[in-house]
């Protein structure tokens, strides 16, 4: 075998196991012991994923866990025919809880998923929803249908949200504090979306809500949004001037995280405090 073949069949192998180790993978989800389904919303049908505790419905408590924005652009002026990140930062955790707990795809994110399930991706999905309108209210409240499906047989919910998920997380809470008691957890959260846009060079979001725009949430949610003192996308105090504005917020810097590290186990932690 000559080198340039070895070379070539060496990448092959390692592109081979990298696919082999990415969540979300049917043989992944086996081996975790996890359920995928579905939940059909008036726009939308939102892949999930869940645990072993979800499935017996066990514990009052469900967690919910919302991912960042993963790749709405493929460069400048090019968007995504699928925004879906090829690394997701928070469903590895899905496992680790103990509690019952759901991975809430969000709108027209995971469309292979979906169109393995049959699903498909309905009409109103198209890249206005993953761009300009990520944050929309329809977006917002799509998210807030599947929970509430999702969370019929639970009187506590806690939504935890990295970078734009904790975005979401925040705009959900309105709604979903008038039917459980509610708990919001962010990871290095976009929630001044105007200072984000502004700070990057990015085009404004004008059809998105601003969580920093938006009344302070109700003195009965309890937020915890933690920032990275090393992230360079997520700034310490844009996080840290929306949660000093919350009648309910904790604020907590960790100083040694960036905006992937090392969100996991510290949510991992988090949750396992909240029992």
């Amino acid at each position: 075998m000559n080198r340039a073949l070895r070379i070539l069949l060496a990448m092959a192998l390692l592109g081979l196991a990298s696919c082999a180790q990415q969540p979300f993978r049917a043989d992944w989800i086996v081996r975790n012991q996890l359920w995928e389904d579905s939940v059909q919303t008036a726009h939308f049908p939102l892949w999930t994923l869940s645990n072993q505790a979800y499935q017996y419905r066990t514990g009052q408590r469900l967690v919910v866990l919302i991912e960042g924005d993963g790749k709405p652009w493929l460069r400048q002026h090019l968007m995504a025919a699928d925004p879906t990140s090829d690394d997701p930062l928070l469903l590895p955790l899905l496992p680790e809880i103990e509690v019952a707990a759901v991975y809430l795809g969000r709108p027209c994110y995971y469309q292979a998923r979906l169109a393995a399930q049959g699903q498909g991706v309905v009409n109103d999905c198209k890249p206005y929803w993953w761009t300009f309108g990520r944050y929309s209210e329809l977006v917002v409240a799509s998210l807030v249908e599947a929970v509430i499906q999702l969370a019929e047989d639970y009187r506590e919910v806690v939504l935890v949200g990295h970078s734009g998920g904790g975005a979401l997380a925040v705009l959900m809470a309105p709604a979903l504090a008038e039917n459980y008691q509610l708990r919001v957890v962010t990871l290095a959260g976009n929630l001044n979306v105007g200072a984000w846009t502004v700070a990057h060079g990015y085009t404004p979001l004008l059809a998105s809500l601003d969580p920093m725009a938006l009344p302070p949430l109700d003195t009965q949610i309890e937020q915890f949004h933690v920032s990275g003192g090393k992230d360079r996308i997520i700034r310490q105090a844009w996080v840290e001037s929306f949660a000093t504005r919350q009648p309910n917020a904790h604020f907590v810097l960790e100083p040694t995280f960036d905006h992937r590290c090392c969100w996991r186990e510290y949510a991992k932690r988090l949750l396992s405090d909240l029992e």
